[in-house]
């Protein structure tokens, strides 16, 4: 699947209240001169992919989202073209008690 075949697709987008990957997808979309056919946003992936499930539209979604929200009755290819990246963090209140198991977590 390509960006350009993506634009013609009625699209539900994780909003920027969810995964933080809203900016992400637009700049991609924007980098190949392309205009995002977005009828709605959604913050919740449940609710998302219900949506997606129900018919409403197509979304886009990191890998470990369709791994946990969804079923076999989705389809899911990558995206070809696009160099759409995503970075990890971690965050934590400094000068706090930290249980062991988050220091492990945080090593």
């Amino acid at each position: 699947m390509t960006l350009e075949k993506i634009s013609t697709l009625p699209l539900i987008i994780p909003s920027t209240e969810g995964l933080g990957i809203y900016n992400t997808i637009l700049e991609a979309f924007s980098r190949e001169q392309l205009e995002l056919t977005s009828i709605a946003e959604c913050s919740d992936m449940h609710v998302l992919m219900e949506m997606v499930k129900g018919g409403m539209g197509a979304t886009i979604v990191p890998k470990s989202v369709l791994d946990v929200y969804g079923n076999k009755s989705l389809y899911s290819t990558p995206i070809r073209d696009a160099n759409i990246i995503s970075s990890l963090g971690i965050v934590w209140l400094e000068h706090h008690f930290l249980t062991t198991p988050a220091k492990n977590f945080i090593k």
